[in-house]
């Protein structure tokens, strides 16, 4: 992908790739350049990583991320592509679009067509409970001891499909509950929406 490289100094920069990607849209260049205060801010407030995602067909890509400053972290790839059906934030941008514009993309979509029907049943009952509630929160489905939790940004009158999203690392020792990342990344979207103009 290469869409992130390591520099001289062992850090890291996007790639120009990541800037034509983010350039070729203009909203989506925009989108980053106001995210970036907001997630500064909520990874502050909240102690936790946390990034910008956006949709691509059905896999959601990475456009912006800030670290948490905790010395053990988890980290998710700026550039980094993921399963719109299994991940929160992807499930949660689905939330948002309209409901016949959703099931046009996922009817459409190899992958859900290879799901078992009482699957897809499931997964449309999870992505309607998420479109009410406005919030989705889940265990990591691809890694052990992670909670996940996201709410979008925009939908479908705005033309951005986003979702800001946290991952946190829980253990015996320090267990994380995502709703209690509900109400700073609600701040968050709000913010940012104000921000970009979007009711």
């Amino acid at each position: 992908r290469r869409y992130v490289l390591r520099d001289e100094a062992g850090g890291y920069r996007l790639s120009l790739r990541m800037y034509q990607l983010a350039n070729a849209q203009p909203s989506l260049a925009r989108l980053i350049e106001v995210a970036m205060p907001a997630l500064r801010e909520l990874s502050r407030t909240t102690g936790e990583s946390c990034h910008l995602s956006v949709l691509e067909g059905l896999e959601i890509v990475i456009l912006a991320r800030v670290e948490s400053s905790n010395r053990v972290r988890l980290v998710v790839e700026l550039g980094g592509r993921f399963s719109a059906l299994t991940t929160v934030s992807g499930r949660m941008i689905l939330s948002n679009k309209e409901p016949g514009v959703r099931q046009e993309l996922l009817d459409s979509a190899p992958e859900f067509q290879r799901l078992k029907p009482k699957d897809r049943r499931a997964l449309l009952e999870r992505i309607e409970f998420i479109a009410r509630e406005g919030f989705s929160a889940a265990k990591d489905e691809s890694v052990s001891g992670v909670v996940d939790a996201a709410v979008a940004i925009g939908g479908s009158s705005s033309g951005i499909d986003a979702a800001i999203a946290i991952a946190a690392l829980t253990t015996e020792s320090r267990r994380r509950d995502p709703q209690e990342f509900r109400h700073p990344l609600e701040e968050c979207a709000k913010t940012l929406r104000d921000r970009l103009g979007i009711p």
